[in-house]
């Protein structure tokens, strides 16, 4: 008697459909099996797509094939129970072949010895393929008609889950963690954290999301209530308004956007590693070779451990990092304004407002005309492309270039605001901060002192014992200097004060600028 393994196989979306049951299979091969006195040696039962034989059990049936050489036949049902491509089961007939195996469906039997039984085969092994093509196809379209109603399909963004209607369709609401999702968008347009700062923020408490997903939640214009249909064949991409609520405004989230495109590349940044033995982490960089330098501790003969700043390039530069701190406050002391001139600048700022309200009102009325023109030219592409006058690679560019600058123009409506808003209590504080800055450092938190130091200098700091330089100055230090070389020997006439500051000179052009 002949031995042959028996191989059944359902998929999720077939468990339900008449004749497709794991069960009805396995009876109808074991009555083919009794009637025609074949051995049954193992039966390997699978629930998972034909679409591919990257299949678990199919798998072991092949490693099965491998050590039992005394098998050869391989039984399902139907041909579409071993596969629905008609490249891949060919491929694998003809491997099965050669291990001098046959495949066979009991219920559409072919006969390998008739040359013309192959053309049979090749309908049996199409018929299925074509069936998934047509159900992908239906599957298609029914989703992207939903689309345009304004339902998600797919599976819900952070902040929402999916849910059906009171008419059984898909639809999704705000989850438990919405509010985390409009903190998150809050945080980052503030300008104050780094976004790996944030995400860890709303995981602690309770969103749970990784890197690359909160990179593209702030992306994720979902978040403003709307859909994008991806274009399909003949149909270009549209934007629809979707029937879920919005968790963040225009206005935060184009703000929000303005910020992302200023920082498209995913850099690492010192403030994601926070060490109190090396508050200057991923801040300075070898005064020798010019790479960053690196913290770690060294153990002395002692038996003590000792911090230290060091180059890893071969250039032996180390340094440790109270000296640094040390040379640091002295950098910082330096460039400090004296508190003698606070009320100068006070009066200064009041007499040197650049824009007065009208003229803004005016620019921003100005970019919501640029804005109406820009949307009404992106639908006239539409309706040329429609109609046939522009080809579809001339409609992408076009459309790209004009979305974009519709963003752009966006993202400027945003930031400027409604009305202009005075900063008069920021200024104050700026002074106020300038004037102490080397105690505000002091007592500020690691967080705190790595976000000053980045504000205030563009560049890495590079540490020449006992002091700093940096390759380029800083908006923040141009402007510290233009008002020292402004003011150098300005006599208060009021009040008598005379300046007395160092000899930092600010680049030629650089004045300071102060705008409510």
């Amino acid at each position: 008697m002949e031995e042959v393994i028996i191989y059944t196989r359902v998929s999720t979306d077939e468990q339900a459909e008449k004749g497709y049951s794991l069960r009805a299979q396995l009876e109808r091969l074991h009555q083919y099996c009794s009637s025609n006195n074949l051995i049954i040696t193992r039966h390997f039962q699978e629930d998972y797509s034909a679409k591919t034989f990257e299949r678990p059990e199919f798998n072991k049936l092949l490693a099965y094939l491998k050590q039992n050489k005394n098998v050869r036949k391989v039984l399902f049902v139907k041909w579409d129970r071993f596969s629905r491509n008609a490249e891949g089961a060919l491929t694998m007939i003809r491997l099965l072949k050669k291990m001098n195996v046959e495949a066979q469906a009991v219920d559409q039997y072919i006969d390998p010895s008739v040359p013309e039984q192959k053309m049979m085969l090749s309908i049996y092994l199409t018929a299925p393929e074509i069936e998934n093509d047509r159900r992908s196809m239906n599957t298609l379209q029914g989703m992207r008609r939903a689309m345009s109603e304004g339902r998600w399909v797919s599976g819900a963004p952070i902040g929402y889950r999916n849910t059906r209607d009171d008419r059984n369709k898909p639809i999704i609401v705000p989850s438990n963690v919405a509010h985390l999702v409009q903190e998150s968008f809050e945080l980052y347009a503030t300008g104050r954290f780094h976004i790996e700062e944030i995400r860890r923020m709303m995981n602690a408490k309770g969103m749970k999301c990784c890197r690359n997903n909160f990179w593209r939640m702030l992306h994720n214009t979902a978040y403003l209530g709307l859909i994008t249909i991806k274009a399909h064949m003949n149909e270009p991409e549209r934007i629809v308004r979707g029937l879920h609520p919005p968790l963040v405004d225009e206005e935060l989230f184009y703000r929000v956007q303005e910020r992302l495109n200023r920082h498209k590349k995913r850099q690492w940044d010192p403030l994601i590693t926070l060490s109190e033995d090396f508050p200057l982490h991923g801040l300075m960089d070898c005064p020798r070779c010019g790479r960053k330098l690196r913290s770690s501790k060294s153990t002395s003969y002692s038996g003590k451990r000792h911090a230290y700043y060091h180059c890893s390039n071969g250039c032996k530069f180390r340094c440790r990092p109270d000296v640094a701190e040390e040379g640091l406050f002295k950098l910082l002391r330096d460039i400090e304004l004296s508190a003698e001139w606070k009320d100068v600048l006070m009066k200064s700022y009041k007499q040197s407002r650049l824009k007065t309200q009208s003229e803004l009102i005016q620019e921003r009325k100005q970019y919501q005309e640029r804005l109406n023109l820009a949307e009404e030219l992106l639908l006239k592409i539409d309706e040329k492309f429609l109609l046939g006058d522009i080809d579809q690679d001339d409609y992408k560019r076009m459309k790209g270039a004009k979305k974009e600058e519709i963003e752009g123009l966006k993202a400027a409506l945003a930031i400027q605001g409604n009305t202009p808003k005075p900063f008069r209590k920021e200024f104050e504080l700026g002074i106020e901060i300038l004037s102490n800055f080397s105690e505000i450092y002091k007592s500020a938190s690691l967080r705190d002192k790595k976000v000053l130091l980045r504000s205030t200098f563009s560049e890495n700091l590079v540490f020449e014992n006992p002091n700093y330089r940096t390759p380029q100055n800083s908006l923040l230090i141009d402007v510290i200097c233009g008002i020292r070389a402004k003011f150098e020997g300005f006599e208060n006439k009021k009040t008598g004060l005379k300046t007395g500051f160092s000899s930092m000179v600010a680049r030629r052009g650089i004045e300071p600028l102060f705008q409510e």
